[in-house]
C-alpha cells in the first residue's frame, strides 16, 4: 500500500529547481513527481546502505 500524500512547501535553489526541471522533462514527470521519485530513490538506497 502506498504511503499517503502530505502537502508541503519547500525553498530551493535555482540551479537545483533547474537539474529538477530538466530531469522531470527528460522523465515525462511533474516536478514535483520527479522530486519525489529523487527523494524516494534516494532514501531506497540509504535503507540499502543501513541494511
Amino acid at each position: 500500500m502506498a504511503d499517503e500524500q502530505v502537502r508541503s512547501q519547500f525553498r530551493i535553489s535555482e540551479s537545483v529547481y533547474a537539474w529538477l526541471k530538466e530531469r522531470a522533462k527528460r522523465d515525462h514527470r511533474s516536478i514535483n513527481g520527479q522530486l519525489n521519485a529523487e527523494l524516494e530513490s534516494r532514501m531506497k538506497q540509504e535503507q540499502e546502505k543501513a541494511a
